[in-house]
């Protein structure tokens, strides 16, 4: 069974002038679940690099590094894993760099980790001290600002005052808008209400369309699914989403007349899209968001058959995941349309399997050393593993997004991916976890805001 987990609340970077050095700095952090306390300190000054890991309850565990001297933390590194019986998932990852805190104060607020399967939230924060012998003071001032109630809503936080321009994207799953979530939207309903709050958080919104949108065309005969969805949904998804990849197994369907028919209406509703075009060349074409100073190219590919749906000379379609021309289009995408960041959004794996197999993983590394700064993927309509290659993000699968036929817990869990990037690449980031009812309608899963 796919384990989904999910984290909720970015770690607040505050402004701390550099020439107020911190003696024997050290971070002490206080974590909850169960009913439970546990408190992990991390002092520079007794290693270069001093790492504290706890295991917390039998769920998960807690990772902090804290690199420094005695006179100044040069780095903060903060891991979530999440326990399972075939092997620990890395579910969140932050690293803080200084400048930290106009005053020694909170480095975050309050931050959530939480698990459907087993149904237990992890809730932390953690402070930044000048001193390893004030463990004791940092400990006593986190407890008299705890909440009587961990899972209620945190309160209102203090603007983050960032040092360097930074973006948040939000990536969603496998969209799609035919049968059940096509009639709802006929009747009026929008089955995206339930996270629209969530949505509308994210500078930049991304989600895979998995259905091909037009009324042209006649159906694959060799495809046991066809999905083709009505032009009335393309407000709904204009409302929610910048742009969606087209790059997957359904949206060449009704053929490649409807698959250019659905690039014009899209453009017309005023969504962008990529992993596809009019033909080869625009297909592989990336698209660019530029925001706070930062060109941010977005690439899709298609690794699920048929292949029959790729883009040619003089043919509509997507993009066909080939390693020569992956490694091209992350070059061209900084060296001809000037990107500083660049992510490829992949559809690959295999069905209802939890973990990412070796070609996916052998495919994410490829493009991560190609120059990618963090790969997003979807398609077996489970969530898969994250990893962490070359200090670079991975999400094999973020699962099921807007999709009605499913009946598990798993196949109706999906993520979506909220992406704090700067010009280094991805500062900070976090999944927050959905459940998807019998209509295939996605709302946030309890204890999440």
């Amino acid at each position: 069974m796919s384990v989904a987990f999910g984290v909720i609340g970015l770690l607040m970077l505050f402004w701390f002038g550099s020439a107020q050095a911190l003696e024997h700095a050290q971070v002490v952090c206080e974590v909850r679940t169960m009913g439970k306390t546990y408190w992990v300190d991390a002092n520079p000054t007794l290693d270069r690099y001093h790492v504290a890991a706890t295991p917390v309850s039998k769920r998960f565990r807690f990772r902090l590094l804290v690199s420094g001297t005695e006179q100044r933390i040069d780095s903060i590194k903060i891991d979530v894993q999440a326990t399972t019986e075939r092997q620990p998932i890395l579910v969140h990852q932050a690293t803080l760099l200084p400048p930290f805190a106009p005053v020694p104060a909170l480095l975050n607020g309050e931050n959530r980790v939480y698990s459907p399967e087993y149904e237990r939230e992890l809730w932390y924060r953690c402070q930044l001290g000048p001193t390893p012998t004030e463990a004791v003071s940092l400990r006593q001032r986190l407890s008299n600002q705890t909440t009587d109630d961990p899972t209620a809503p945190p309160p209102k936080r203090v603007a983050a005052r960032d040092t360097e321009p930074s973006v948040s994207m939000l990536f969603a799953g496998d969209i799609m808008l035919d049968e059940i979530p096509g009639r709802l939207i006929k009747r009026g309903r929008d089955p995206l209400a339930a996270v629209a709050k969530q949505l509308a958080g994210a500078d930049i919104r991304i989600g895979n369309l998995e259905s091909v949108v037009s009324r042209v065309g006649q159906a694959e005969p060799a495809k046991p699914y066809a999905f083709r969805a009505h032009p009335r949904v393309l407000p709904i998804l204009a409302r929610h989403f910048d742009a969606v990849s087209v790059a997957n197994n359904h949206t060449g369907d009704y053929g490649s007349l409807a698959f250019a028919d659905m690039l014009a209406k899209l453009r017309s509703a005023g969504i962008q899209a990529f992993g596809g075009g009019t033909n080869l060349a625009s297909a592989h074409r990336p698209l660019i968001f530029e925001r706070n100073g930062l060109r941010i190219a977005l690439l899709g590919y298609n690794d699920f058959m048929p292949r029959s749906f790729e883009a040619d000379t003089d043919k509509p379609g997507s993009a066909w995941a080939s390693e020569a021309d992956i490694r091209a289009d992350i070059r061209t995408a900084r060296s001809e349309y000037g990107a500083h960041l660049v992510i490829p959004v992949m559809h690959w794996g295999v069905e209802y399997e939890p973990f990412a197999n070796p070609h996916q993983k052998e495919l994410a590394h490829l493009m991560i050393d190609a120059g990618a700064d963090a790969v997003v993927g979807g398609h077996p309509h489970v969530t898969q593993d994250i990893e962490i290659y070359r200090d670079k993000l991975i999400v094999y699968s973020l699962g099921n997004f807007v999709f009605n036929g499913f009946n598990t817990v798993s196949t109706r869990t999906g993520w979506l991916l909220r992406l704090k990037l700067s010009p280094e690449g991805v500062s900070d980031w976090t999944i927050l976890p959905v459940r998807l009812d019998r209509s295939g309608r996605p709302k946030l899963l309890l204890g999440y805001r």
